[in-house]
Parts: structure tokens; C-alpha cells; sequence
């Protein structure tokens, strides 16, 4: 599988992270941090990366890397996760940590499509 693109806040702004990912291919909507400048550092595409953001502006540069529509709802999508079954996974293995992972995305899915399906019903009735 193929990393397309990239959305993260300021804190993973660093001119090696916009780097690596201009490197492997990867689109990087790494928002810059406020007192970002473009000095490339041997880092080209950071230099683009806070140019770009300069020139147009938050709102601008969100519209066109699709930052806050992406990067908002993929960490919504996180959050619930989170909330619901807590931020660790204390198994012995990396089979078993994937397996309880992949565990709490079912019924976090299930309890969303019954949920879902439960207000459908309701508005029909």
C-alpha cells in the first residue's frame, strides 16, 4: 500500500519530516509553525511547503492541500476510537496488538452502522 499524502498539525513540521515525505513521494499537508521561515536548510521542500503557506495564507492553504477537510476528520475518527477503548494496547506480540486493534475497529464500526441504521428507522416510521 501507498502513502499518497500526509495531513498534520505544526508539531510534525520539522524540515526533516517535509522532507522524507517529498522523498518518497508523499504529499505533505504539514501545517508550518508560526514563526516558520523558508530558509530550506538543505530541505527543499519545506522551503515550498512555507512559501506556499505564506503566500496563500491559512484558509487558502488549507483549500488546496485539503488539510482541514482530511487531517479533522481522520483525527475525529481517532479521537472516538480513543475515547471509547483508551490509547494503549498492552499485548506481548505485534500479531496480538494488531488483532485487538483491528478488534476495536469493528465494533467502533458495528456501533456506528447500528446507530445509524437505528435513526433510519426511525425517521421512516
Amino acid at each position: 500500500m501507498k502513502i499518497e499524502a500526509l495531513f498534520a498539525d505544526s508539531e510534525f513540521s520539522p524540515r526533516p519530516n517535509v522532507q522524507l515525505c517529498a522523498n518518497k513521494g508523499i504529499k505533505a499537508a504539514i501545517k508550518p509553525q508560526k514563526n516558520a521561515t523558508p530558509k530550506a536548510k538543505d530541505c527543499p521542500a519545506w522551503s515550498d511547503n512555507v512559501k506556499g503557506y505564506k503566500a496563500l495564507g491559512y484558509d487558502g492553504w488549507a483549500k488546496k492541500t485539503g488539510y482541514f477537510r482530511k487531517r479533522f476528520g481522520e483525527e475525529h475518527a481517532f479521537g472516538m476510537l480513543i475515547a471509547k477503548y483508551g490509547d494503549e494496547v498492552t499485548l506481548c506480540t505485534p500479531e496480538m496488538a494488531a488483532k485487538d486493534i483491528l478488534s476495536r475497529l469493528i465494533l467502533r464500526n458495528l456501533h456506528a452502522f447500528l446507530y445509524h441504521r437505528s435513526l433510519s428507522q426511525k425517521e421512516l416510521a
